[in-house]
């Protein structure tokens, strides 16, 4: 009972008790879009500046009579409504003969009775036909629709506008590039001519091309750089005009064509700076000089001149021009004397064979070696060199220049008067000279003339000597071995010692009867003849 007439107590007092009612503001923002420079030309790359404006509209409500006296509050309140917020502007190409260059563009806030510009690039066509063109215009915004006094949101809103903007296309200059030279070489600095027209209806004056780099192979001058300009002057419709770059290539093995941009920027009839619609030049750069080796050989021998020799193949493209091949030693084991050698002009594909002759030292060590060339060749920015070319040779083991042998080497002992014949041979690469043979013999061998002169040697010849040789009484059958020296000029050295060589000599008794024997029988024969003769001398 005594909840009930607490509820009843509460139900009169609020039918007696007024019950505050919601006030606030409502609206929407008004936006309106307008290109007050609106005139583009033919052929022209240009900026299109829109203006966004807001003009809200705002409602009272929920207000006895009137709204509250607080300017303040009443302005912000008002202005929450009329503001739009994240504003996107997109403009469109529609029909007009153009391209919009610029996607959507974000603008944030538009409050009321504020104009907030949205810059668009557009590149008109060459061939467009002039006239007056409406784009399509799309902004999408948000805001409050409706605000409390106590600054309470009860609607947000998103929601798309479209508009159409007027401009005006207008005759006038507009290029094009007819023709493209280029002799520029990857890793040099080359020339690169270009031949611009003027296809529009109207003149150019204080017109000037330039270009732009659209990687970092390519570059302008030498140090490069990403962009460089030409002066064109006054370029009437029809009239073409060549203009020459100075173009620098990066290092590229292969043939790879690059884009630079162009803009024309001319002042029109008008008076009016005009840029024109970016053109494309491309340039493929020669590849930079390539060199195979082919059919490397090596003659090497410790202690010896030897040669490397081989064939050298332009790879490339292109010709080379005043080409020499470098050989560089990768170790001590070679030492060239002579490391460079002039090939001249080599066409594309063309192999020149080269020889350098190489000394090997007597310390080296024999087995594998690496060769290693380079190309030196000569180019418009001056000389340049090739990368490494390798290969793998290898050094033989030091040989004995001479090569001694014995023609007849069997003496008996204790003979005299003998002679000893000896073969002597070139066995280097070199010729000798002044060469001497020189006998050192130990018993029971004895030399009264033991040096021979042989004079000069070529590679591979061989001349016979004779020295005396005299055997030992005290000697049994045997082959020991003589010491032979040789001395000789070589274009290295002067009196180059070689040897000593060991020649074998046979030592070998005399086969037949012995003396005792041949006096029997000398005697027996004696007697027969004795005999034989007083018979006959009887009969007689």
């Amino acid at each position: 009972m005594r909840y009930r007439q607490i509820a009843i107590g509460l139900l009169v007092v609020s039918l007696v008790v007024p019950t505050p009612v919601t006030a606030g503001f409502s609206g929407e923002p008004q936006l309106s879009v307008d290109a007050p420079d609106n005139s583009v030309a033919v052929g022209e790359e240009t900026a299109l500046t829109l203006q966004v404006s807001n003009f809200g509209e705002v409602f009272p409500f929920g207000f006895p009579d009137e709204p509250p006296r607080d300017p303040r509050s009443v302005s912000q309140l008002q202005q929450q409504v009329k503001t739009a917020r994240n504003v996107r502007v997109e403009l469109q190409s529609g029909d007009a003969p153009l391209e919009v260059k610029t996607g959507t563009l974000p603008l944030g806030v538009v409050r009321d009775g504020t104009v907030v510009p949205a810059q668009f690039r557009i590149d008109v066509h060459g061939n467009a036909t002039p006239g007056t063109y409406r784009l399509p215009v799309r902004i999408r915004y948000e805001y409050d629709e409706r605000v409390t006094n106590a600054g309470v949101i009860r609607d947000q809103e998103r929601t798309t506008e479209r508009f159409r903007v007027a401009v005006e296309i207008t005759p006038g200059a507009s290029f094009r590039i007819v023709d493209v030279a280029s002799d520029v070489r990857a890793g040099e600095t080359g020339d690169l001519r270009m031949t611009v027209e003027n296809v529009g209806t109207r003149t150019a004056r204080e017109a000037s091309l330039r270009l732009t780099a659209t990687d970092a192979a390519l570059g302008f001058g030498s140090p490069t750089r990403p962009n460089a300009s030409r002066f064109l002057g006054r370029v009437a419709p029809g009239e073409r005009t060549t203009l020459a770059y100075r173009v620098t290539a990066a290092p590229a093995p292969r043939r790879e064509p690059h884009t630079l941009r162009a803009h024309v920027a001319y002042v029109d009839e008008d008076n009016r700076s005009r840029l024109s619609r970016p053109l494309s030049v491309g340039v493929a750069p020669t590849p930079e000089p390539s060199f195979a080796l082919e059919d490397l050989q090596a003659d090497l021998r410790v202690d010896q001149r030897g040669r490397v020799t081989g064939t050298l193949v332009n790879a490339g493209s292109t010709p080379v021009r005043d080409a020499v091949v470098v050989l560089e030693p990768t170790s001590d084991s070679l030492r060239p004397v002579a490391s460079r050698y002039p090939v001249g002009t080599l066409a594309a594909g063309e192999g020149v064979e080269f020889s350098f002759p190489v000394d090997v030292p007597p310390v080296a060590t024999a087995g594998p070696e690496q060769v290693r060339v380079r190309v030196e060749y000569a180019t418009a920015d001056g000389d340049r060199t090739s990368d490494p070319l390798r290969g793998r040779s290898r050094i033989e083991p030091e040989r004995e220049p001479f090569e001694i042998r014995a023609v007849n080497a069997t003496f008996e002992p204790d003979s005299e008067g003998n002679r000893l014949v000896l073969a002597v041979t070139n066995a280097g690469p070199a010729p000798r000279t002044d060469v001497v043979v020189r006998l050192t013999p130990r018993p029971p061998f004895t030399s009264t003339g033991p040096i021979a002169y042989v004079g000069r040697l070529t590679p591979g010849q061989t001349v016979e000597v004779a020295v005396p040789l005299t055997v030992g009484e005290d000697v049994v059958e045997s082959t020991s071995p003589i010491a032979v020296n040789v001395t000789s000029d070589t274009d290295r050295r002067e009196d180059a010692l070689d040897g000593p060589y060991l020649v074998p000599v046979e030592i070998r008794e005399r086969r037949g009867p012995s003396a005792n024997t041949s006096l029997l029988v000398g005697g027996v024969l004696l007697a027969i003849v004795v005999v034989v003769g007083g018979w006959w001398w009887l009969r007689s």
